[in-house]
């Protein structure tokens, strides 16, 4: 049996070992205090182990199998973190990733200060009420970057802040259960009766099953009051001493049905006290989404579920012309009259740039394949 252990222990470190598991950290310092007092012990001479093979005895067993897993825990890690550092980008591997940005470092658009002015809206918001928001530009023109930037202007005190894809959704009728999931995460941190108030209020939206197992074989439904259960609800969030604020991206990219769903939410749902909802969409996808039974020539369906809407401030083209030519001579390390003859043809086709080009997405895509044609061909 024991031989049998140490060829399951085996293939299971082996395993470990080449996938770069990677343990909890509880896990391995529990491990660790586990194996200092049975080390400690185990040669103090105050126990009469059991041998096993020789001077070996069983305990020994456990004491290497628990030696060998917290040494391949350890070595794991390193590993982890060196295969980080070897992954992060260096101009030199010639490729611009198409990521959003993350900070006002790297706001080439100059939009820091827009977005801190809605910062500011956001943060001086009357936290008695639900405040839907819409930050709308087209595709590719950086509102995930935008979020960004909004959210670089807030401190932990000033938000509890969640992230909900809808997308990651099974479907659109989970949506809304998956929604509330993630808030009762939240709220289970300032209030320990909102776990079966929420799972309650989901009932209610038939949402989910909360019948027990009794109430299952007697038929009896238990009748819930909505309003009641929502006013709990309520009481939850004002119970945070910050407000929550839910970002909802992609949702120019969700289908018609989904859109619905989420929309549903935003406008009754979730309409709980010192909640925010911030969406970031392209308006033109989203009425393309829904179809035109959904608009009218005067108005856009989905502008009555948001409170405000803000439009990112578009810019000159000249800032992506700029950042064409900044980066072909930083990627081609051109000399000092290549750049300058370089940013020259970009300013003089501008205009056929402006229209193949219209957003910065495509720029960094015309960046990198360039570089790539053109190193064959260079000189």
């Amino acid at each position: 049996l024991v031989c049998i252990l140490v060829f399951v222990v085996a293939s299971d470190i082996k395993r470990k070992w080449s996938y770069r598991y990677r343990f909890d950290g509880r896990w391995t310092f529990v491990l660790f205090c586990i194996l200092f007092v049975t080390l400690r012990y185990r040669f103090t001479g105050l126990y009469n182990y059991v041998p096993w093979l020789w001077l070996v005895s069983y305990v020994d067993i456990c004491i290497v199998a628990g030696l060998s897993y917290l040494i391949v825990a350890i070595t794991n890690k390193i590993r982890i973190n060196a295969n980080k550092q070897d992954s992060l980008y260096t101009p030199s591997d010639g490729i611009i990733r198409d990521w959003p940005i993350e900070g006002k470092n790297e706001d080439i658009f100059d939009l820091a200060e827009e977005a801190k002015k809605i910062a500011g809206e956001i943060l001086s918001l009357d936290k008695s009420k639900t405040w839907s928001l819409a930050i709308t530009a087209q595709w590719g023109a950086g509102k995930t970057s935008f979020l960004n930037l909004i959210k670089e202007n807030f401190s932990d005190n000033d938000f509890e802040i969640v992230y909900f894809n809808p997308r990651d959704s099974k479907s659109y009728q989970t949506i809304q259960e998956d929604f509330f999931g993630l808030i009762t995460c939240v709220l289970s941190k300032y209030d320990s009766g909102c776990n079966s108030v929420m799972k309650d209020y989901m009932s209610s939206l038939q949402l989910i099953d909360n019948r027990g197992i009794i109430e299952k074989v007697v038929s009896f439904y238990r009748i819930w009051d909505k309003e009641d259960l929502k006013n709990k609800l309520k009481k939850s969030f004002a119970h945070i001493g910050k407000k929550v604020l839910v970002l909802i991206d992609d949702f120019d990219r969700l289908s018609k049905e989904e859109i619905l769903e989420v929309l549903k939410l935003i406008d009754s749902n979730a309409a709980f006290a010192n909640l925010v909802f911030l969406t970031a969409y392209d308006k033109n996808q989203v009425n393309k989404a829904l179809g035109e039974s959904n608009n009218t020539d005067d108005a856009c369906f989905v502008d009555k579920f948001f409170n405000l809407e803000f439009v990112i401030p578009s810019r000159p083209y000249s800032y992506i012309t700029n950042y064409i030519g900044d980066n072909l001579c930083s990627m081609l390390d051109a000399k000092a009259y290549e750049a300058s003859s370089i940013k020259k043809t970009l300013n003089d086709v501008e205009n056929i740039l402006k229209e193949y080009l219209p957003t910065l997405r495509d720029a960094k895509r015309f960046i990198n394949q360039f570089h790539m044609d053109y190193r064959l061909v260079r000189g």
